[in-house]
């Protein structure tokens, strides 16, 4: 789940979900004191990719489908073919909103056992930018309390009021590191330099400037905002750089990438 979930460290609160899902309070339509189970299961091997990205499944308020996916795992159980998962995970592909650069960021699991009482079923992990708005209503909740200084005599007995603050400062970091990605789509910046700005690219100089300022000049200029120029695809910050190959044809590229 690590390697394949968490593009980002820090960036690790998944989103679950599951398929069928049974209720014991589910009345059938004739009787309300008994229960109709089968009405809960779903109605074919596709529906059950369709349930694990609706709202009801989800164990987390939040909607799937309303928020950049940064990566998605689904696990099957039970008899399903491998041609049947390929086909919904195409299907289900196009109603998420995935990154512009990691649009195939699916893994698959399947597992022969099937689940008691089911034929099939299927766990969705999704690592979404959606989570930054639940997190946002946990510092809403929590400003409430802590501007009040209720209940804080309660922590600051065992812990420096300090440490309360500084968590946070965590928070906020985190919520601002998920909304690098979700408005931008780009990798967040280091955690000292996170503001309203600073997950934007630098803005590329008119050709002008770069024959003014040359190789090197142009070469610091990247170095001091975010990071060198690297020739190769990579996916980390300092890589930012590759976007703006288009605007260096008259300068040698060569001098431009870092030691």
């Amino acid at each position: 789940i690590t390697t394949n979930l968490v593009p980002y460290p820090g960036l690790h609160f998944l989103l679950s979900s599951m398929s069928p899902i049974n209720s014991h309070s589910a009345p059938t339509r004739g009787d309300p004191k008994k229960v109709d189970h089968k009405a809960m299961l779903p109605r074919g091997f596709d529906q059950l990719f369709s349930d694990v990205l609706s709202p009801a499944h989800q164990v987390i308020n939040i909607h799937p489908k309303a928020s950049t996916c940064m990566a998605t795992a689904f696990i099957v159980r039970g008899d399903a073919a491998i041609a049947d998962v390929t086909r919904n995970v195409a299907r289900v592909k196009s109603h998420l909103k995935m990154l512009r650069w990691n649009e195939d960021a699916f893994k698959v699991g399947i597992c022969d056992t099937p689940p008691a009482g089911h034929k099939y079923s299927l766990l969705s992990l999704s690592n979404s930018c959606g989570v930054r708005d639940l997190l946002h209503q946990i510092q809403t909740r929590f400003h409430k309390l802590y501007d009040r200084k209720a209940h804080l005599h309660h922590y600051t007995r065992y812990m420096p009021a300090g440490e309360i603050h500084a968590a946070d400062e965590a928070l906020t970091s985190l919520i601002a590191e998920y909304t690098c990605i979700e408005e931008h789509q780009v990798p967040p910046p280091p955690k000292h330099t996170i503001n309203s700005t600073s997950c934007r690219p630098p803005a590329a100089p008119a050709a002008s400037e770069i024959l003014r300022l040359g190789a090197g000049r142009i070469a610091h200029f990247y170095d001091h905002h975010g990071g060198c120029m690297g020739s190769g695809a990579g996916g980390g910050v300092g890589d930012r750089g590759n976007v703006h190959w288009d605007w260096l044809s008259s300068v040698d590229r060569s001098s431009l990438l870092c030691e």
